[in-house]
């Protein structure tokens, strides 16, 4: 038969796309071509944004989390029985985070019978799940429901808020994580230090710190402070990373120790580093200074230079 012939069925167009003819003996009938779904398509992102599933600026106590499309609009879900695909509107889904206690939370989307929603899961504390993660098809569920299928964990700051910023990234996606910085810049100018042989925190401000929320430990972080100080005749100073400590340095925290062995003052740069898994949950990096003079003979650090630029805390995390 030539190539450009086919035989009419009534009431069904030939060659009609995404659909297959079928008989029953009796009747043809045209069905639709079953799309396959797979497990591990998760195309959205967990953000404080209605609009952007990336962030660049800061977003500080946002009392409503997104989750919006990201390279694509298409989430499977497990129905109970079988993987469904679910299509994300432009504008995603929103969870209202009224009342939540400062704590860290998991974050599911629920199958709900084929009118998915967003659910919260709370930690008992703020490094240990109360729920465990299970697995469907390797794909993580929150809990014992497997039609709550897990996409990632925040830390609320304050009642009823969170906030993603350089300072505190207290959103983590499972899916589609990607890189974001971290940034703290000291408030004051300057300061001295004149306690001897005690670790505190930069300048004795506990805002000298950047923290994370983690919901699996699968990427490290790194984490460096950097400035300059001015070291008197016979003065020691030190710097060091802490990790949820104001008073104790992190195993594996590297520094530079300026030692002034003259009578004269000498400027100089000031690094410390970590690098590392700091585990689940909420986690905070300080930076530590130290001295070992007498108060007579102290450090003066310079949290801005004569050339404008700044002493600081930064770092990069995966979120």
């Amino acid at each position: 038969m030539p190539s450009s012939s086919y035989t009419a069925f009534p009431g069904i167009a030939p060659g009609a796309a995404g659909t297959v003819v079928t008989s029953t003996g009796a009747a043809w009938t045209a069905q639709a071509i079953p799309v396959p779904v797979t497990p591990s398509r998760c195309e959205g992102r967990l953000t404080l944004s209605s609009t952007l599933p990336v962030t660049t600026a800061d977003f500080n106590n946002i009392t409503s989390l997104y989750y919006l499309p990201y390279l694509g609009n298409h989430v499977s879900l497990y129905s109970g029985s079988a993987w469904q695909d679910y299509t994300l509107g432009s504008s995603g889904l929103t969870l209202s985070l009224s009342g939540l206690a400062v704590n860290c939370y998991d974050v599911y989307l629920d199958w709900n019978s084929g009118s998915p929603v967003l659910g919260l899961i709370a930690w008992a504390n703020t490094t240990t799940r109360s729920v465990t993660l299970n697995q469907q098809d390797n794909i993580y569920y929150v809990g014992s429901f497997n039609t709550r299928r897990y996409l990632g964990t925040i830390y609320c700051n304050n009642v009823g808020q969170c906030t993603d910023a350089a300072a505190l990234r207290g959103v983590w996606n499972y899916a589609n994580r990607i890189n974001r910085h971290l940034l703290k810049i000291p408030a004051a100018a300057n300061w001295t230090y004149t306690t001897v042989s005690t670790w505190r925190q930069a300048g004795g401000d506990a805002a000298n710190q950047v923290a994370v929320v983690i919901g699996l430990d699968e990427d490290s972080l790194i984490v460096k402070a950097e400035g300059t100080c001015q070291v008197l005749g016979g003065a020691q100073y030190a710097n060091a990373i802490g990790l949820d400590s104001a008073s104790t340095p992190v195993s594996g925290s590297i520094g530079v120790t300026p030692y002034n062995a003259s009578s004269s003052t000498f400027q100089a740069g000031l690094s410390a580093a970590y690098s590392g898994h700091v585990g689940i949950g909420y986690h905070y990096l300080t930076w530590l200074e130290y001295t070992a003079v007498t108060a007579s003979s102290t450090p003066y650090v310079a949290g801005t230079t004569g050339f404008g630029l700044q002493s600081g805390l930064w770092g990069n995390c995966r979120s």
